[in-house]
């Protein structure tokens, strides 16, 4: 009998591609516009929304921002320590381009695969990793894994969202109009 294991939650995503002087130049005029922002920037919004640097579920002060179940049946999540050392705002990285940066927190995200087996705790992994920013913010995130099971995305409200510009010297500009 085929069952399905759930993970669902507050999710994060994040996006980035470098960017040119010249696409840099039409991302601050398309700020200071009052038109449609990607209205001529179609390919740089395509590039930008291409596969993410990072996705998870979301993990803030230790807590899980998820929970997963098989089927109806809830699994206990209270032998995970997501307890993360606090570390400060890490510095910015000098770059040779400049980076835009797209940020995303969702409500109700959803990711699912079919077991043909039992479920066993002991295969799903759930570990947070942590990720720097190209501002120098951390984000940590977890990646559920389950054997050699691909998860399905099912789908997930968008909370909030956040476009900037990471200039070559660290300064950050943002989008927000985008």
């Amino acid at each position: 009998m085929t069952k399905t294991l759930y993970v669902t939650g507050k999710m994060y995503e994040a996006n980035t591609v470098s960017i040119t002087d010249a696409e840099l130049v039409s991302l601050l005029t398309a700020e200071q516009g009052d038109g449609e922002f990607w209205g001529n920037l179609e390919e740089l919004h395509d590039r930008l929304m291409g596969d993410s640097v990072m996705n998870g579920f979301r993990v803030s002060e230790g807590v899980a921002r998820f929970r997963a179940s098989v089927d109806d049946y809830e699994i206990s999540l209270s032998d995970l320590d997501f307890n993360q050392p606090t570390a400060p705002l890490g510095e910015p990285t000098r770059f040779t381009s400049n980076i835009l940066v797209f940020e995303k927190w969702s409500e109700r995200g959803c990711l699912s695969c079919s077991l043909e087996s039992e479920f066993d705790r002991e295969k799903l992994d759930l570990s947070a990793t942590k990720y720097t920013l190209p501002s120098g913010e951390y984000r940590y995130v977890v990646e559920p894994y389950y054997e050699d099971h691909d998860f399905v995305f099912g789908d997930s409200w968008t909370e909030d969202s956040r476009t900037y510009i990471v200039m070559k010297d660290g300064y950050l500009i943002d989008l927000s109009r985008a």
